[in-house]
């Protein structure tokens, strides 16, 4: 996905001889050049992009991994698959119980599939990558003693699904299963499904092991090897925390939080998740990722010591917070690591331990376990050690700073307030104030990207705004400019919400450049629905937020003040229709 940015200050001056009308003093409204040249580009840099040349956020298989199979997409009408929980068009919110059942008509005893072998898919089945997990089957069912005859009275299927760690959207929940009577032929069912959001920080699973003997869960090893537990349901996005420490300092020890596991059939484990380890003989930690298969893990974040581990028998607790491709590490409520990767999108989430001593056992036990929603870091209990929730400074990755003074502010109530009232160009997009809000509006039929800006300059700042698009919003996006020069050049923080990601681009007036690729941002709320944008720019640090979480940082010093803007676009020649409010410029001091 490229929005690529080509302006010059010629562009620019064409650009502004196009406007008919005089926009108030030091407002700028965006136009397009004339039509038939090789780049359709207007005087903010925004070209006109077709879908084919949008990159889709892909997953990085570099690492030889073998996904598990798809369903091949025969369906044999004698097996018969009904979901019966959720309904069709259901929103849904928190734990969610996946019912159903399913059966091959010709069998005279059982339900004659592949009971360890029914598969539950999100979205798309032909993507292996797109396995959700497994139903758990054999489970009695009224509904289909009623619908197929009192045989198959066992034939109904279960799972879990904690919707609150799963970005706000609408999901096609698939269930494929085998038939063992005629091996090799296959049904289906499918249903439509919305899930809601749930609050920031919200507990979706926690246990002190309290019924456990000695108040702890205790994992035993005996010679060099690696044991864990993994519990259920499957998990997207969250934020997860134990505590954890080895009995003996004078032995081989380590321990770790795993999690997008990948389910196996019939409850079984795989070999494929990511790890976060930690050695507390040497103060040392890494992340890794254990592609399906007999390949060894790969290091993510390489073994890295950190003074905030407690070395020999003391506690450590272990924390992630995992959002995306975004995955970040914590010890005793330090941040110290986070990676970008993609090749995990959910799965269940366990505790590990391993030794390479041989000849004597040794034992590591973890208590205080908790998983919640993700959110800004600092408010997230399971990051934080037991009762040190909010007593902590903004981790890095938590939400802005409080700003010290505001520089300038628009809520957008006052049409008096400086902004164009009407465009130059109404044949090609509008611009105005409605409703307590700005909107910028691409017209149909045109390229472009229109935007508004102001005179007034920034250097360090940070600059907060709300925007939303208008449905429908296939293939638009709003953008939020920063640091813009007189001769165009500057950065963009685009947002698109349709896949929930962004990108963030340096510009100068002849190309541009990607500092941030398009990347999934689960934070950022799909569709129409509004989303608080946020730039930090202090020095040559760049940090991005959306919604009060941080997204995205990146260290460019190219430019160091200028104007902002803002506005929207599509990556066809598609109308865009942008709502802006809520516009504050703080100061860092």
């Amino acid at each position: 996905m490229s929005v690529a940015r080509v302006v010059s200050a010629a562009a620019i001056v064409a650009a502004l001889v196009l406007l008919s009308g005089v926009p108030p003093r030091g407002v700028v409204v965006a136009a397009e050049p004339g039509a038939g040249q090789l780049q359709a580009v207007d005087s903010s840099g925004h070209r006109a992009v077709p879908e084919a040349e949008r990159p889709a956020i892909s997953r990085d298989l570099s690492v030889s991994a073998v996904p598990p199979p798809a369903p091949a997409l025969q369906v044999d009408p004698n097996i018969v698959v009904k979901i019966t929980s959720p309904q069709p068009g259901q929103h849904l919110h928190g734990r969610v119980e996946i019912t159903g059942y399913a059966a091959d008509l010709r069998s005279q005893s059982g339900s004659g599939l592949n009971e360890r072998d029914i598969q539950l898919y999100l979205n798309d089945a032909s993507d292996p990558w797109n396995i959700f997990d497994y139903a758990v089957a054999g489970r009695e069912s009224p509904d289909a003693a009623a619908a197929l005859g009192p045989r198959f009275n066992q034939a109904g299927f279960w799972d879990a699904w904690e919707t609150c760690t799963f970005p706000e959207a609408p999901y096609k929940l698939i269930v494929w299963v085998s038939s063992i009577v005629n091996p090799g032929e296959r049904n289906f069912a499918a249903v439509d499904v919305y899930v809601d959001p749930c609050d920031p920080g919200a507990i979706v699973t926690q246990s002190d092991f309290a019924t456990e003997p000695g108040g702890a869960y205790t994992i035993r090893l005996n010679g060099p090897e690696t044991r864990g537990h993994s519990i259920d349901p499957i998990y997207a996005d969250f934020a997860a925390g134990i505590d954890a420490r080895c009995v003996t300092a004078s032995v081989d020890c380590s321990y770790g939080l795993q999690f997008r596991e990948l389910p196996g059939p019939g409850g079984s484990r795989t070999n494929s998740y990511y790890r976060f380890t930690v050695d507390p003989t040497d103060g040392t930690f890494t992340l890794g990722y254990s592609p399906p298969g007999d390949d060894p893990i790969v290091p993510i974040v390489p073994w890295t010591f950190s003074p905030t581990i407690q070395q020999g028998v003391a506690t450590n607790h272990l924390a992630v917070i995992v959002q995306g491709n975004w995955l970040r590490l914590f010890i005793n409520g330090q941040q110290v690591g986070e990676a970008r990767d993609e090749r995990r999108p959910w799965g269940q989430i366990g505790w590990t331990a391993e030794t390479q001593a041989a000849g004597q056992p040794v034992e590591v036990l973890f208590n205080h376990f908790q998983v919640s929603t993700p959110g800004p870091a600092q408010v997230l209990a399971p990051v934080f050690p037991s009762g040190d929730v909010g007593n902590r400074p903004p981790a890095p990755g938590g939400g802005p700073p409080a700003p010290s003074r505001v520089l300038f502010r628009d809520d957008f109530s006052d049409v008096n307030s400086g902004w164009p009232r009407q465009s130059s160009d109404p044949s090609s997009r509008r611009v105005g104030y409605e409703g307590g809000e700005y909107y910028v509006v691409k017209l149909a039929g045109t390229d472009g990207s229109p935007f508004v800006t102001r005179a007034e300059r920034f250097s360090d700042f940070l600059v907060e705004i709300d925007a939303r698009l208008v449905p429908p919003t296939d293939n638009d996006f709003v953008y939020l400019d920063f640091r813009r020069q007189e001769d165009g050049s500057h950065y963009s923080f685009v947002v698109d919400p349709n896949d929930s990601t962004f990108e963030l681009r340096r510009n100068t007036a002849s190309d541009g450049t990607s500092l941030i690729p398009w990347t999934s941002a689960p934070a950022i709320q799909a569709g129409g629905a509004r989303n608080h944008l946020g730039v930090r720019a202090q020095g040559p640090e760049i940090v991005l937020f959306v919604n009060g979480q941080e997204v995205g940082r990146v260290n460019d010093g190219t430019y160091r003040e200028g104007t902002l803007a803002f506005g929207v676009g599509s990556f066809q020649h598609a109308p865009a229709d942008g709502r802006f409010s809520n516009l504050v410029v703080s100061s860092l001091e």
